[in-house]
């Protein structure tokens, strides 16, 4: 007996309600069926299609406007099998096939909110998880227990895992308190990464960026960028920031490749830093060091086989007394001890304070190249000589020169309240008894004729000449000692003359 479709849902809901209401069971029911064998079985060949495509299927719905009805629908589509029964391999939840509110494919794509499934399940829309009981948990895993499964939920709480199946280890964790972990499960941070490393890449000339933003920040570095630069910007590591509105940078620090480091601002150091040589292996360094012994003294000593050299480096004071050679400066500027003192300096800039190759310089005015300077310029021509000279702010002027034979010259007066000669002979020979000396009628002809003394330059010859004060000294003492000879002359003659006056008188009192 073959039932419409009209007739098939009073069945089907007759059967419902009496098994509902305890009413009598029947083993088994067929539809469109002469006598079933077994259960309830319905043979659709003959039932009454809906509209449209759907002129064969299986359709249980409402009896109403079939048009606007909500039912559920299996058949072939237009299509059927060989024996020309429907195939019921699409079948919908909904209205209609485009009005469809879950959809069933032959694949075995079934969708939800689309009427074209292209995986097992395609949900189009949102979906809505409401877990209820003692250990609420979700999970979605992939069939092979090498794959990886999602976890939502650990039944005490709001947490989402990704794991690996086989072992059950936690690969990335959320956690309610919005902190994330890589590797572990229980992150203290908004991000905390156990084991690896963390890997961002740009191939641009910029490279790679990590940015450090701080909204409650308005000055220049409110964002903060690192880089791994290349090209024009150089192969360096970056730090870069910038203000809220990015409309200017500021390079900070740049780590080269090859282990140069520039800083564009002040860098304060609260420890020891040290300058290794790495080609003897890190044996041999520097050490930039303020010991915490409440001294407040910079050191700065070269180490060799981890033996610090404190004497040969250079120390700065809490004072400001320098140090070089010498742990304890008793100055300003304390350059050795007593067994290695020493100054070298070597000066080869071509400026206008510059014009000596060598110099040490003091500057009265404050200010090097202007008035008052005092410049001493060592070994500065062939001579090895040391020359002192003077700024009037125009022009730098030799004042003294002492050569490498230890000749000085001074251009200029020289005031003192005692020189001392040691190395040149005295007039002594004036008195030996062989010494010619001179007649005073021949002086005075000599200085009659010349105007000066002889064996004394004259006033010309000294302007031209200059004077060798030891040599002239040596005349002067000359010319004193023929002078006292001279004088001792006069006294015996006179003596002679006072006899004979003596000798006189007498004759003529007799």
């Amino acid at each position: 007996m073959k039932i419409k479709i009209k007739e098939l849902r009073t069945v089907c809901f007759g059967l419902v309600a009496s098994l509902g209401y305890g009413q009598q069971v029947i083993d088994n029911v067929g539809i469109g069926l002469g006598g079933p064998n077994y259960g309830a079985r319905i043979d659709v060949s003959s039932l009454k299609g809906w509209n449209g495509g759907w002129s064969r299927g299986f359709q249980i719905g409402e009896n109403s406007d079939p048009n606007n009805l909500n039912l559920i629908m299996f058949g072939g589509k237009g299509t059927t099998s060989i024996n020309g029964a429907p195939t019921l391999d699409y079948g919908f939840i909904g209205k209609d096939w485009n009005k469809a509110y879950m959809t069933f494919l032959p694949n075995g794509n079934v969708g939800v909110g689309t009427v074209s499934p292209i995986t097992k399940l395609d949900v189009y829309g949102d979906i809505s998880l409401n877990l209820h009981g003692a250990s609420p948990i979700f999970r979605a895993a992939f069939q092979s227990p090498n794959a990886g499964a999602i976890d939502f939920g650990d039944g005490s709480g709001w947490k989402f895992y990704i794991r690996r199946r086989n072992d059950n280890m936690k690969l990335v964790t959320f956690l309610d308190n919005g902190n994330v972990g890589v590797g572990t499960d229980n992150p203290s941070e908004k991000m905390e990464v156990n084991g690896g490393y963390i890997r961002i890449t740009n191939s641009g000339k910029e490279g790679p960026a990590l940015s450090l933003y701080n909204p409650e920040k308005t000055e220049a570095g409110a964002v903060w960028r690192m880089y791994n630069m290349t090209g024009p910007y150089g192969n360096s590591l970056q730090f870069w920031n910038y203000p809220n509105n990015f409309s200017n940078s500021n390079q900070r620090l740049v780590l080269h490749d090859n282990g140069d480091m520039n800083v564009n601002g002040n860098v304060t150091l609260s420890k020891n830093l040290y300058a290794s040589d790495l080609v003897s292996g890190g044996t041999n360094s520097w050490i930039f060091h303020t010991p915490d012994d409440g001294r407040n003294t910079l050191h700065i000593a070269p180490n060799s086989e981890n033996n610090w050299k404190w004497d040969k480096g250079m120390v700065i004071k809490a004072d400001g007394n320098v140090g070089v050679g010498i742990t304890t400066p008793l100055g300003k500027l304390h350059v050795g001890d007593n067994t290695n003192a020493g100054v070298v300096l070597n000066n080869r800039i071509s400026s206008v304070i510059s014009q000596i190759p060598a110099q040490l310089s003091w500057a009265e005015s404050g200010a090097l190249g202007q008035a008052g300077d005092l410049i001493i310029s060592p070994r500065t021509d062939i001579s090895a000589s040391v020359k002192f000279y003077t700024n009037d702010g125009k022009t730098i002027s030799e004042r003294f020169r002492i050569s490498g034979l230890g000749n000085a010259a001074l251009q200029g007066k020289l005031e003192a309240k005692e020189i001392k000669v040691t190395t040149t002979p005295t007039a002594d020979f004036v008195f030996a008894d062989d010494y010619n000396l001179p007649k005073l009628e021949e002086v005075e002809k000599h200085v009659k004729e010349k105007r000066h003394l002889p064996e004394i330059a004259s006033a010309k010859e000294m302007e031209k000449e200059g004077v060798n004060v030891g040599a002239f000294q040596i005349k002067l003492l000359q010319k004193i000692e023929e002078l006292t000879l001279y004088v001792i002359q006069q006294k015996k003659q006179l003596e002679i003359q006072n006899k004979r006056i003596e000798e006189l008188e007498k004759k003529n009192r007799k």
